[in-house]
């Protein structure tokens, strides 16, 4: 059957798509940039757990990098951007939004484009989270433009949307959360001491160096050689009846003093007299090998006098990653208010990792070694640790060595 109707009107006609750039994105774009960042924080805290600095304490993580690591991340982070763009026109966050870098007039974008539009990513980022970008953005109308954009003559259009964006998304999710788990898994790792540690002994890489010239030698009869005197709230580290006092008045805080190397040495020896006057079990005193005296980098080597132990930790400013520890009461400690004789070898070796050891009273009590951190010492400096009270303790006769391949 066949028949004719009489239409009021003229008939409807199904709507066109916006032309590409015409329709405001602005919420998917803001969308995809969210997905994009979580991803790239998790590999950020990935490689804070494998090669930079990680800690956990009182139930806060913490995750950081710096120098040659923060370059790779950044690094990476280019490359993201760039290898997803140029291949697929798509970042991940991108592509579970249906968005696609294009030219203005719909076609692929070239390689070169894409280049210059990862590169802007650096201007448009400042000062943080994409503040710059974002006001390009609103000052570019409904195309939604940042300087990227603008330089390398592109724009963000709709795109074919993944057919089931709630699988691709929890598939993303899956993966963040792994790399998050690995990460705090690594970053725990460091900090646990699974029962006493058996004595250290010589290794290849100490018995590879020889003394070679005395870089400090203080008894610190001379009040005017170099350490801190000053007077805090918290303490105090002065001269002080023939020797140097570091005095710390609070519970958990650690004070220290410390002396600048020029020029940076590949290996050192610190040798020390040190009697802790008063203070409670697991308060440390010791010595610190500085990475970086700048930025509060470096290694601590110290005993418990009065749990008659020892430990061995990494340091970044306030954070520290425990390497190793005595694990139980050590006969060659002296208890509180007797003096121990402590030597602090600081390695960094060629090729491996670098090697810290520490003997007190002439018997090795822990050696560690650190796959992370710069390879070689910038400074030395002395310190008092706290736990749950104050703490202080006299230093003497301070003798630095550097050390030398045989």
């Amino acid at each position: 059957m066949s028949g004719v109707s009489e239409l009021n009107g003229t008939p409807p006609t199904p709507p066109s798509a916006a032309p590409p750039g015409q329709e405001d994105l602005l919420g998917r774009r803001i969308g995809a940039a969210l997905i994009d960042l979580a991803l790239l924080g998790a590999l950020f805290v990935v490689l804070a757990a494998l090669i930079g600095e990680s800690a956990m304490e009182d139930g806060s993580v913490s995750f950081e990098l710096n120098g040659a690591e923060a370059a790779l991340y950044f690094a990476l982070v280019l490359l993201y951007y760039f290898a997803l763009e140029a291949a697929l026109g798509q970042t991940v966050g991108k592509l579970l939004l249906g968005l696609r870098v294009v030219r203005p007039n719909g076609s692929r974008a070239s390689v070169a484009a894409i280049a210059v539009r990862t590169l802007l990513r650096v201007v448009d980022w400042l000062p943080f989270l994409y503040l710059v970008g974002f006001i390009a953005m609103l000052a570019t109308g409904p195309r939604r433009r940042r300087l990227g954009d603008l330089a390398a003559s592109t724009i963000v259009a709709r795109a074919l949307p993944v057919r089931h964006p709630r699988l691709v998304a929890a598939a993303v999710a899956v993966v963040v959360l792994a790399l998050l788990g690995l990460s705090f898994y690594l970053a725990s790792g460091d900090n646990e001491v699974a029962g006493p540690k058996a004595e250290p002994t010589a290794t290849e890489e100490t018995l590879a160096f020889e003394e070679a010239e005395i870089l400090l030698q203080d008894s610190f009869s001379d009040p005017t050689s170099g350490w801190d005197d000053d007077v805090f709230v918290e303490g105090e580290t002065v001269y002080a009846e023939g020797a140097y006092r570091i005095l710390v008045k609070e519970e958990r805080l650690q004070m220290w003093s410390n002396i600048v190397l020029e020029p940076r040495r590949e290996a050192l020896r610190l040798e020390v007299e040190a009697t802790q006057l008063a203070g409670t079990a697991g308060d440390l005193v010791g010595a610190r090998c500085y990475t970086d005296v700048d930025s509060n980098a470096g290694y601590i080597l110290g005993i418990s006098p009065a749990e008659r132990g020892g430990i061995v930790a990494a340091f970044q400013g306030d954070d520290f990653r425990l390497l190793e520890s005595s694990g139980e009461a050590v006969d060659a400690v002296s208890p509180l208010r007797e003096e121990n004789y402590l030597q602090v070898e600081c390695i960094a070796s060629p090729g491996g990792p670098t090697v810290l050891t520490l003997a007190v009273n002439g018997e090795a009590l822990v050696r560690a070694e650190d796959e992370r951190g710069r390879r070689d010492f910038d400074g030395i400096g002395l310190f008092v640790d706290t736990t749950e009270g104050g703490a202080a303790a006299l230093f003497d006769d301070v003798v630095v060595t550097e050390l030398v391949p045989n």
